[in-house]
């Protein structure tokens, strides 16, 4: 277990991620797909406790028919900052791959934890 930060530190660690993230994002605008899809995952070694660059890969994974990844990328979104959108977006990412018997459970798996939110 990592000891909890000083504020000053958080701060840096979050300004530092942020920066990273807006680059990542340029990248992405720009067409520069593979270097944008680094910066999220040097974003998330810098900070992993911000859910956007998690959700922004999954999307991105998802896009570009990588759906394995898609799935990687969203079910660790849903750690960091868990809520019924986010455990429904992960079922419906299982729903569209439906290629494995694993899928249907994993996907039942995601939407009871969604169901739960809303109780």
């Amino acid at each position: 277990r990592s000891p909890p930060l000083n504020p000053e530190h958080a701060t840096a660690l979050y300004a530092k991620a942020a920066e990273l993230y807006n680059t990542a994002i340029q990248y992405y605008q720009q067409g520069k797909i593979l270097d944008s899809v680094a910066k999220f995952i040097e974003c998330i070694e810098v900070n992993p406790h911000l859910i956007q660059p998690w959700t922004t890969l999954s999307t991105i994974f998802k896009t570009f028919n990588k759906p394995q990844l898609a799935i990687e990328y969203a079910e660790q979104a849903c750690k960091v900052e868990p809520s019924p959108l986010c455990e429904a977006t992960v079922a419906n990412l299982y729903i569209e791959r439906r290629n494995t018997a694993s899928s249907a459970t994993d996907r039942d798996k995601w939407l009871r934890l969604a169901i739960e939110h809303y109780k």
